[in-house]
């Protein structure tokens, strides 16, 4: 998961509320195309809705790339494997909107020095994960679920406490909802276990997540 949160000013900040405008526009079979998913396009509209209203049209580009397009693209592919059309892409659109609300948030609003503490404990856990991911993804018989299942459990706890702290009831169901599913055990083996049948595509979700890293784009 990932929020591009690089510039914060150090009060607390209002609490950002939800909208309920947005819907996934799914059909929710659980057909293996792409047909009418585009993770470009649902930046777009989660921008119109979110960014365009509390915050600065430039946060998106933090989020609209080539490598974070593709990125999300084969995420909502390899999920479409496991749960139907519309369960994958309320995933990616929950993810989208989670990392945008906190980054407006924190660009927009100063914040406390124990949100600010809060927040930097919670990006140092989310970049070990990452790291892990993608050398799970690269590293053929690397991976080892106990281990990335505990480092998840442990950036949901703190991602939730900042939601909780900072966006609405409905996001914390939202980061709940993000890590319930992505932390399936069958989902993760499918994905990062050696000779799995997504395991080929996790590898190019990987080079584009080690991209991202190295632009600063996390």
């Amino acid at each position: 998961m990932s929020v591009a949160i690089s510039s914060m000013f150090p009060v607390t900040c209002p609490v950002l509320q939800e909208s309920n405008s947005l819907s996934s526009g799914s059909d929710g079979n659980g057909s293996c195309s792409n047909a009418g998913f585009s993770s470009a396009s649902l930046f777009e509209r989660i921008q119109k809705n979110v960014v365009g209203k509390v915050g600065k049209r430039s946060v998106m580009k933090h989020f609209v790339s080539g490598n974070s397009s593709r990125l999300f693209d084969n995420l909502y592919t390899i999920l479409k494997e496991r749960y139907p059309k519309n369960v994958a892409e309320k995933i990616i659109s929950n993810i989208i909107k989670i990392s945008l609300k906190l980054g407006v948030v924190t660009r927009e609003n100063k914040l406390s020095e124990q949100l600010l503490d809060d927040l930097h404990s919670f990006q140092r856990c989310l970049k070990t994960l990452l790291l892990t991911v993608s050398s799970y993804g690269t590293l053929d018989f690397s991976y080892d679920y106990k281990y990335l299942k505990g480092l998840m459990d442990n950036v949901q706890i703190r991602l939730t406490h900042l939601t909780s702290e900072l966006l609405s009831d409905k996001s914390v169901k939202r980061v709940g909802h993000i890590f319930h599913h992505l932390g399936d055990a069958d989902f993760l083996d499918s994905a990062l276990r050696t000779g799995a049948p997504n395991n080929a595509l996790m590898k190019t979700i990987c080079e584009d997540l080690d991209t991202l890293m190295e632009n600063k784009s996390l």
